[in-house]
């Protein structure tokens, strides 16, 4: 089983030992409203059988100076999901183009997901429901 690895996926910021990490794993992105009405929000999911600790995961827009890290004692339950606004990451998503992006708290990425100019909101993000 020569297969070649995987492609990593081009989400803007560096990806630690070049490793997809948890990509397609168990936290995903999978709803947004980037309209701004009246805030706009991200939502995880846990998709495995166990709670997943969130303390110092990094969330992102396509602009890396646009940084938000999520506070200690913030986790997820298997099953669940977890909603934060723009009160807890302090800069807004795009209504245009832009991009959600998500690390661990070791620096890997978790999951990446952009729109277009024109895409409505909220999105769904169809990867995370399985798709």
């Amino acid at each position: 089983d020569n297969a070649p690895e995987p492609p990593v996926p081009d989400t803007g910021c560096p990806v630690k030992d070049n490793e997809m990490s948890l990509l397609n794993g168990v936290v995903k992105i999978t709803e947004l409203d980037h309209s701004g009405v009246p805030s706009d929000w991200v939502e995880l999911y846990n998709d495995g059988s166990n709670t997943v600790d969130l303390s110092g995961w990094i969330f992102k827009d396509n602009d890396d100076t646009h940084c938000a890290v999520l506070p200690a004692g913030t986790s997820i339950a298997a099953g669940a999901y977890f909603v934060f606004d723009r009160e807890s990451f302090d800069f807004g998503l795009g209504g245009s183009a832009d991009a959600a992006r998500l690390w661990d708290a070791d620096g890997k990425v978790v999951d990446a997901f952009a729109w277009t100019a024109g895409a409505p909101a909220p999105q769904s993000h169809a990867v995370c429901d399985g798709q």
